[in-house]
């Protein structure tokens, strides 16, 4: 299990973001450490409900990149 509150505090405490897209309608998402976690539940364009697990993979990828 992890814990997106915690990759959320590593993206901000680190200065970085991450992209996304919404698996629905393909816009883009764009996470950082700001964002708060309630805005991870939606799309904001289309409304789906957002997989956490894709949440935090695009999040572990920018951690692990760089």
């Amino acid at each position: 299990h992890v814990d997106s509150n915690a990759r959320l505090d590593q993206l901000h405490r680190l200065g970085l973001a991450a992209a996304d897209a919404c698996p629905t309608c393909r816009s883009p998402l764009s996470i950082a450490g700001d964002t708060r976690p309630d805005a991870l539940a939606r799309c904001a364009y289309c409304g789906s409900m957002l997989r956490q697990t894709d949440i935090v993979d695009a999040v572990t990828r920018v951690l692990s990149a760089r």
